[in-house]
Protein backbone atom coordinates (compact mmCIF):
# COMPACT_ATOMS: atom_id res chain seq x y z
CA UNK A 1 0.00 0.00 0.00
CA UNK A 2 1.07 3.58 -0.56
CA UNK A 3 2.04 5.73 2.41
CA UNK A 4 -0.80 8.06 1.46
CA UNK A 5 -3.22 5.29 2.48
CA UNK A 6 -4.34 6.71 5.85
CA UNK A 7 -4.60 3.26 7.47
CA UNK A 8 -0.85 2.69 7.20
CA UNK A 9 0.66 6.18 7.37
CA UNK A 10 2.41 6.34 10.76
CA UNK A 11 2.64 10.13 10.53
CA UNK A 12 -1.15 10.53 10.34
CA UNK A 13 -2.53 7.49 12.16
CA UNK A 14 -2.81 6.46 15.74
CA UNK A 15 -0.66 3.57 16.91
CA UNK A 16 -2.20 0.88 19.12
CA UNK A 17 0.92 0.52 21.26
CA UNK A 18 0.78 4.20 22.30
CA UNK A 19 -3.01 4.67 22.48
CA UNK A 20 -4.76 4.54 25.86
CA UNK A 21 -8.16 3.80 27.34
CA UNK A 22 -9.35 5.06 30.73
CA UNK A 23 -12.48 5.61 32.76
CA UNK A 24 -14.78 4.05 35.31
CA UNK A 25 -16.37 1.75 32.73
CA UNK A 26 -13.09 -0.20 32.46
CA UNK A 27 -13.00 -0.80 36.21
CA UNK A 28 -16.58 -1.62 37.17
CA UNK A 29 -20.18 -1.29 36.03
CA UNK A 30 -23.70 -1.77 37.32
CA UNK A 31 -26.02 -4.19 35.49
CA UNK A 32 -28.61 -2.46 33.29
CA UNK A 33 -26.92 0.95 33.78
CA UNK A 34 -24.90 2.80 31.17
CA UNK A 35 -21.14 2.52 31.68
CA UNK A 36 -18.59 4.72 29.90
CA UNK A 37 -14.90 5.02 29.18
CA UNK A 38 -12.67 7.01 26.83
CA UNK A 39 -10.07 5.97 24.28
CA UNK A 40 -7.23 8.38 23.45
CA UNK A 41 -5.62 7.81 20.06
CA UNK A 42 -1.87 8.51 20.10
CA UNK A 43 0.68 8.75 17.29
CA UNK A 44 4.08 7.07 16.89
CA UNK A 45 5.67 9.66 19.24
CA UNK A 46 3.00 9.10 21.91
CA UNK A 47 1.28 12.46 21.35
CA UNK A 48 -2.51 12.51 21.38
CA UNK A 49 -4.01 12.72 17.93
CA UNK A 50 -5.80 15.96 17.14
CA UNK A 51 -8.29 14.41 14.71
CA UNK A 52 -10.51 11.36 14.52
CA UNK A 53 -11.01 8.75 11.87
CA UNK A 54 -9.20 5.77 13.37
CA UNK A 55 -10.90 2.39 13.60
CA UNK A 56 -11.23 1.26 17.20
CA UNK A 57 -13.07 -1.98 17.94
CA UNK A 58 -14.41 -2.72 21.43
CA UNK A 59 -15.55 -6.22 22.33
CA UNK A 60 -17.08 -7.16 25.66
CA UNK A 61 -17.44 -10.79 26.72
CA UNK A 62 -19.07 -12.04 29.90
CA UNK A 63 -22.26 -13.12 31.61
CA UNK A 64 -24.46 -11.46 28.96
CA UNK A 65 -24.18 -10.28 25.38
CA UNK A 66 -22.97 -6.67 25.39
CA UNK A 67 -22.64 -4.29 22.46
CA UNK A 68 -20.31 -1.34 22.88
CA UNK A 69 -20.95 1.93 21.07
CA UNK A 70 -17.79 3.79 20.00
CA UNK A 71 -18.30 7.47 19.20
CA UNK A 72 -15.53 9.32 17.32
CA UNK A 73 -15.26 12.77 18.95
CA UNK A 74 -13.10 13.90 16.00
CA UNK A 75 -10.43 15.30 18.36
CA UNK A 76 -8.37 12.16 18.94
CA UNK A 77 -10.71 10.82 21.62
CA UNK A 78 -13.42 8.20 21.33
CA UNK A 79 -16.29 7.82 23.80
CA UNK A 80 -17.40 4.26 24.53
CA UNK A 81 -20.73 3.34 26.11
CA UNK A 82 -22.17 -0.04 26.98
CA UNK A 83 -24.83 -1.60 29.17
CA UNK A 84 -24.43 -5.12 30.57
CA UNK A 85 -27.73 -6.93 31.12
CA UNK A 86 -26.48 -9.21 33.90
CA UNK A 87 -24.01 -9.08 36.76
CA UNK A 88 -20.84 -11.17 36.63
CA UNK A 89 -17.30 -11.27 35.29
CA UNK A 90 -16.56 -9.52 31.99
CA UNK A 91 -13.60 -8.82 29.75
CA UNK A 92 -13.23 -5.67 27.61
CA UNK A 93 -10.87 -5.71 24.62
CA UNK A 94 -9.94 -2.53 22.75
CA UNK A 95 -8.30 -2.91 19.36
CA UNK A 96 -6.98 -0.39 16.85
CA UNK A 97 -6.84 -1.78 13.32
CA UNK A 98 -6.89 -5.26 14.89
CA UNK A 99 -4.03 -4.62 17.35
CA UNK A 100 -4.68 -4.59 21.10
CA UNK A 101 -4.03 -1.47 23.16
CA UNK A 102 -1.66 -1.83 26.13
CA UNK A 103 -3.46 -3.37 29.14
CA UNK A 104 -6.17 -4.81 26.88
CA UNK A 105 -8.14 -6.85 27.75
CA UNK A 106 -9.45 -5.32 30.98
CA UNK A 107 -11.27 -7.49 33.51
CA UNK A 108 -14.20 -6.09 35.40
CA UNK A 109 -16.98 -7.29 37.63
CA UNK A 110 -20.44 -6.01 36.72
CA UNK A 111 -22.41 -5.54 39.93
CA UNK A 112 -26.12 -5.80 40.58
CA UNK A 113 -27.86 -2.47 41.16
CA UNK A 114 -28.25 -2.99 44.89
CA UNK A 115 -27.46 -0.75 47.83
CA UNK A 116 -23.84 -0.59 48.95
CA UNK A 117 -23.62 0.20 52.68
CA UNK A 118 -20.54 2.42 52.21
CA UNK A 119 -22.42 4.61 49.72
CA UNK A 120 -25.72 4.91 51.64
CA UNK A 121 -26.41 7.93 53.85
CA UNK A 122 -28.50 8.40 56.99
CA UNK A 123 -30.28 11.67 57.80
CA UNK A 124 -32.45 12.84 60.69
CA UNK A 125 -32.57 13.97 64.28
CA UNK A 126 -33.13 10.44 65.65
CA UNK A 127 -29.52 9.63 64.80
CA UNK A 128 -28.20 12.00 67.46
CA UNK A 129 -30.94 12.26 70.06
CA UNK A 130 -33.87 10.24 71.37
CA UNK A 131 -36.48 10.60 74.08
CA UNK A 132 -38.27 7.84 75.95
CA UNK A 133 -41.79 7.11 74.68
CA UNK A 134 -41.41 9.60 71.85
CA UNK A 135 -41.48 8.61 68.19
CA UNK A 136 -38.31 9.62 66.38
CA UNK A 137 -37.34 9.00 62.79
CA UNK A 138 -34.50 9.12 60.33
CA UNK A 139 -34.14 8.58 56.58
CA UNK A 140 -31.86 6.33 54.58
CA UNK A 141 -30.70 7.35 51.09
CA UNK A 142 -29.80 4.16 49.25
CA UNK A 143 -26.98 4.23 46.68
CA UNK A 144 -25.21 1.55 44.66
CA UNK A 145 -21.45 0.92 44.56
CA UNK A 146 -21.00 3.89 42.19
CA UNK A 147 -22.99 6.28 44.37
CA UNK A 148 -26.02 6.21 42.06
CA UNK A 149 -29.45 6.27 43.77
CA UNK A 150 -31.06 2.84 44.03
CA UNK A 151 -33.88 1.18 45.93
CA UNK A 152 -33.92 -0.80 49.14
CA UNK A 153 -33.93 -4.59 48.92
CA UNK A 154 -36.57 -6.52 50.77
Amino acid sequence: MLSSDRRFDKQKNAMAIFSKAHGKGLESAIARKLAKFTIEARDAEGARMQHGGDTFTVTIHGASVVRARVQDNEDGTYSVEYKAAASGAYSISVLLYGLALPESPWSLNVLTARPDAEQCHLHGAALTRAAARETMSFEVSFADAHGNPTHAEV
